[in-house]
């Protein structure tokens, strides 16, 4: 089997794995850091119609871009892509400024790494976002670029995210 059928056969498998506790009810918590976001050390409720609406993983970074929103969860799939050196799967969610959901865009990552390494990553559309697995091995302050191109509109995002 060729290297990218092996690859979006192996994309296709983590991510069924993945999706699976969304559609069991389990919602203990241990996992999910669903609605909530820290601000100033006090947790609250965010306000917004699309937040978490099956979304899993850790939200790591919320930010607005001319008026669109960008919200990353971050899932650690380490343990099923051992082979293809990828430790985490980063899902961004867009919706424009009317809160619709973005679903129509083409959007990549530029990741440095906190050792100066770039990783680039196209991603794929899925479950209301957008993902790429990318390597965050390294313990450190990486920082992320996103470019999420829609029709004729470029919106690009900035921000550093530390791996503990």
């Amino acid at each position: 089997m060729n290297k990218p059928v092996l690859y979006l056969l192996t994309v296709f498998m983590s991510l069924t794995i993945l999706s699976l506790p969304a559609f069991s009810g389990d919602m203990s918590g241990k996992e999910h850091d669903h609605g909530k976001m820290e601000s100033k050390g006090k947790m609250h409720q965010m306000e917004h119609p699309l937040e978490h609406s099956g979304r899993m993983g850790k939200m790591i970074h919320e930010a607005k871009v001319e008026g669109y929103r960008f919200m990353y969860h971050l899932i650690d799939v380490s343990e099923h892509m051992k082979e293809m050196n990828k430790t985490h799967h980063l899902m961004v969610y867009i919706s424009s400024p009317d809160n619709n959901t973005v679903d129509n865009a083409t959007v990549g990552y530029l990741i440095t790494g906190p050792d100066g390494s770039k990783q680039k990553a196209m991603t794929m559309g899925m479950s209301g976002g957008f993902g790429a697995d990318i390597n965050l091995q390294v313990k450190g302050t990486y920082a992320i670029a996103t470019k999420a191109k829609m029709s004729e509109k470029q919106l690009i995002d900035k921000f550093k995210y530390t791996r503990d």
